[in-house]
């Protein structure tokens, strides 16, 4: 369940870490990890502090083992109102046993003229029946209603798959495209 032990040679510190729930961005530096993006200066002035740390983009944690968890991908978060950010997989926790729900995904949408997110669910239903489909969005508002404000679905799309990718994850950027062209 962990990505294992820092290698030799390697050092590895969690950026903006989460004082409560001990999770932050992976840094890490060392022999083998690359020096920049070969012609692309921004792109390396952006990955890299100014002590040589390179930000994976990954969140996560480290263990009292020195085990590291990946718990998910920076670029994924979904920035509320209020500035905190959250991952799409605790919301989708929460929703994760609806009747009638194949797969569930949350994404964080830009609301337009503003610096926060909304979320929205993207959900692939076990039958395609406008009865069906609002069953679906009555149980995911009663569902919200006994949940924090940030954890409630805004929105829901139903589609007839979630892309992924080789590993299987969810491709929230294609849903998110899907999201702003209008659905």
């Amino acid at each position: 369940g962990t990505g294992g032990k820092i290698l030799d040679g390697m050092e590895i510190k969690l950026d903006n870490k989460d004082p409560l729930t001990g999770v932050g961005e992976i840094c890490v530096r060392g022999e083998n990890v690359m020096l920049g993006y070969y012609k692309n200066d921004e792109a390396t002035e952006t990955s890299f502090d100014k002590d040589g740390w390179f930000r994976t983009g990954d969140i996560g944690s480290i263990d009292e083992k020195g085990h590291v968890h990946v718990t998910g991908r920076l670029k994924e978060n979904i920035v509320l109102a209020t500035g905190k950010k959250i991952a799409p997989d605790d919301i989708e926790e929460k929703y994760s046993d609806l009747p009638g729900v194949k797969e569930l995904v949350i994404c964080g949408i830009p609301v337009n003229n503003a610096d926060y997110d909304e979320v929205q669910a993207f959900v692939v239903p076990e039958r395609l029946s406008a009865e069906s489909l609002e069953k679906i969005r009555k149980e995911i508002t009663e569902r919200g209603a006994t949940l924090i404000q940030n954890m409630r679905i805004a929105k829901t799309h139903f589609v007839e798959k979630i892309p992924r990718t080789s590993l299987q994850k969810p491709k929230r950027y294609l849903l998110k495209k899907k999201a702003l062209e209008g659905d």
